[in-house]
């Protein structure tokens, strides 16, 4: 039996451009930045990065807070700070240019966060988890399929509850909202594919323990700061929806990949259609050039050594491997 695992990143792709998903998740092309400059990094990279490095130094405060019951809020904030920059210097090198996202910024933003969250924190009786990998079975007659990903806290509240806290960056600053970031953002979450999978995998471990979901929202602004903490909740009838909808989805994305077994010699490529609606959506997509060269990319990609043409990398993306699944038994107890 071969297994297959999917994850938010694949299914929320193809559901955007099916053509993007193949080079991404077929070819395992990227963007290769090694050709730029260091002082000319995309802003999307380094946003990228202190979403990265915010979320590992939120593992150090939940950490020292709920676990550690430390009342220190300028020793917590330190030491998250340490593990902020480590991250952070993984992505970004020192001496780059990144705006507003530096390390000051950071410090601030602990601080007031510590202030602002420790008596929500509080309220939780225990951390379950901190960058959690799940793993569970997305249909019942097909044993090979599985659905995975990682929570970024499971906890359990005052309420004896189990919630997922999901935390997000956001740089949509708005000076009207009283939150101080865009609705759209807000709004974002509900529908949101990403949150409905994580509470269908919460749902199938814990059951009737299972409360709901947070986002833990941070506003990453050169003029102001601001932590919305959003609660959401999802009927059963959302999850039956989600499950279908990512079914669905799946389903398309098997057949596609059956159908370029003997597509390198058509004129052009009738698996994983194009939507060039989405081209140009936040900037012109990673794979504009590759789709404006060829209407086969099969048939073209056979002629670059390794797969991959001037410009990009290959940078193989594995479920299994990106969240580590064998750390986990795939038919995961309830704790």
């Amino acid at each position: 039996m071969i297994e297959r695992f999917y994850d938010n990143s694949q299914v929320s792709q193809h559901r955007d451009c099916a053509r993007k998903y193949m080079f991404r998740y077929v070819y395992h092309l990227v963007r290769d930045f090694s050709m730029y400059e260091m002082d000319t990094i995309p802003a999307s990279k380094t946003g990228a990065a202190f979403g990265t490095a915010w979320h590992a130094a939120m593992d150090v405060v939940w950490k020292e807070i709920i676990e550690h019951q430390n009342q220190n809020d300028r020793e917590v904030t330190q030491k998250a700070l340490v593990i902020w920059e480590h991250t952070w210097l993984k992505d970004i090198p020192k001496g780059v240019d990144t705006g507003f996202r530096t390390k000051d910024t950071a410090l601030e933003m602990l601080d007031r966060y510590i202030k602002e969250r420790r008596q929500w924190l509080s309220r939780m009786r225990r951390l379950i988890a901190s960058e959690r990998p799940f793993a569970v079975p997305l249909r019942p007659d097909d044993a090979g399929l599985w659905y995975c990903g990682r929570l970024d806290k499971l906890v359990e509240m005052d309420d004896g509850l189990v919630y997922v806290v999901d935390h997000k960056t956001t740089s949509q600053y708005d000076t009207k909202s009283r939150s101080k970031v865009r609705n759209s953002f807000i709004d974002s979450f509900s529908p949101n594919s990403q949150i409905d999978g994580y509470s269908f995998g919460a749902m199938m471990i814990y059951g009737p323990h299972f409360g709901g979901a947070f986002i833990d929202g941070a506003l990453v602004h050169k003029n102001e700061r601001s932590f919305p903490l959003l609660p959401i909740s999802r009927i059963n009838d959302q999850l039956d929806a989600w499950l279908w909808e990512t079914l669905h989805e799946i389903e398309r994305i098997e057949v596609f990949k059956a159908e370029m077994a003997t597509a390198s010699g058509d004129k052009f490529l009738k698996a994983f259609p194009k939507n060039t609606s989405h081209c140009f959506q936040y900037g012109p997509c990673a794979y504009l050039d590759l789709c404006r060269a060829w209407a086969n990319p099969v048939a073209a990609l056979l002629n670059f050594p390794g797969g991959a043409p001037d410009g990009y990398k290959q940078e193989i993306w594995s479920p299994f491997a990106e969240y580590h699944l064998d750390q986990i038994k795939l038919v995961e107890e309830k704790k």
